[in-house]
């Protein structure tokens, strides 16, 4: 169940000692699209989205531990889908909303990297949310880690170093992971 905090709600163990590179966005990799799914039980209510807030894990960790995003969009849709059941499975673009776009972001920097929405996003509460985030980097930086939680099949990726086609809506199979 989720955990609400005045007019926060938080989904997953945010105390966990688990850390990823992959979620929410590809830390790995130069230019990445990652889509999350969030089941509806965990979130609970119909609501407004505002706002959306990742757990960097590695903020005290020293120096080398963050990373400069050329651009990050944030896109949400809601889909019927429990898991990514196949590396294939994609929420369709035309049911996904651009909520945010920002440019020149320092990353892992403050314990909670928070994006505030340029689109506040209307959750119905009836379907399972899916995040998906687009990022373009210059550089790359597997080191900075945010908090997860093992999930089977939550996330669905694709990312590479050179091919800039690769932060946009996937064209083809992704990689699923169980780490959102």
């Amino acid at each position: 169940l989720p955990i609400c905090e005045g007019d926060f709600i938080v989904v997953g163990d945010v105390n966990t000692t688990g850390s990823t590179s992959v979620a929410p966005f590809k830390n790995a990799n130069n230019y990445s699209w990652v889509e999350t799914y969030y089941p509806k039980e965990e979130l609970g209510q119909a609501m407004t989205i505002t706002s959306l807030a990742y757990k960097c894990a590695t903020v005290n960790a020293g120096t080398g531990y963050t990373l400069t995003a050329d651009e990050i969009e944030i896109y949400i849709g809601e889909t019927d889908n429990d898991n990514h059941s196949s590396s294939s499975v994609w929420v369709p673009q035309n049911e996904l909303t651009l909520v945010y776009s920002g440019t020149n972001i320092l990353l892992g920097e403050e314990e909670w990297e928070s994006f505030t929405l340029d689109t506040p996003y209307e959750y119905s509460g009836t379907r399972n949310l899916a995040i998906a985030v687009s990022k373009s980097s210059s550089g790359y930086n597997s080191a900075m880690k945010f908090a997860s939680t093992s999930v089977s099949k939550a996330v669905n990726y694709r990312q590479n170093n050179s091919n800039a086609t690769f932060a946009d809506y996937p064209a083809g199979n992704g990689t699923t992971n169980g780490n959102r």
